[in-house]
């Protein structure tokens, strides 16, 4: 991913209402629950920085994050980088209500270019691991008490 593509945008809809999707994004237990399972804390407040390893094959990741902007119910932006490669990103989760539930915006925006070769870092790959995240766990997270 580089500085020179355009943002990712991808758009998710709910059945949960605001409240409940927001708690699902920003509330630690449950982003284990959907997200990543060993993120080590999290809270929705700026400045708050966290980091854990991921790993695929042969290669570690080690994510940094730092909320760089919060509004409760609304939106919450943080950094996301790994210490072993170059590479720098906004990630920002909008949400808005709709007559059925709530949608969640992500819009990631390359600050700094990530490392070619590097299959995780191609746009395709960005894509499907949030489809993954946000389309796929998190709708069946939401859902689970329907």
């Amino acid at each position: 991913m580089k500085t020179s593509n355009p943002p990712i945008i991808l758009e998710y809809n709910y059945s949960a209402n605001v409240k409940e999707l927001w708690a699902a994004i920003t509330d630690h237990s449950q982003m284990l629950q959907w997200f990543f399972d060993n993120i080590p804390s999290f809270k929705p407040v700026k400045g708050f920085k966290t980091q854990f390893m991921v790993k695929s094959e042969d290669r570690q990741f080690t994510h940094v994050w730092e909320v760089t902007a919060v509004v409760p119910y609304h939106s919450i932006c943080y950094t996301w980088q790994y210490p072993e490669y170059e590479g720098f990103a906004t990630v920002c989760f909008k949400i808005d209500a709709t007559g059925q539930g709530s949608r969640l915006v992500l819009e990631l925006t390359v600050k700094r270019d990530f490392p070619d070769g590097i299959p995780e870092f191609k746009r395709d790959s960005c894509i499907a691991g949030w489809n993954y995240f946000l389309g796929q766990n998190l709708a069946q997270y939401l859902s689970k008490d329907e």
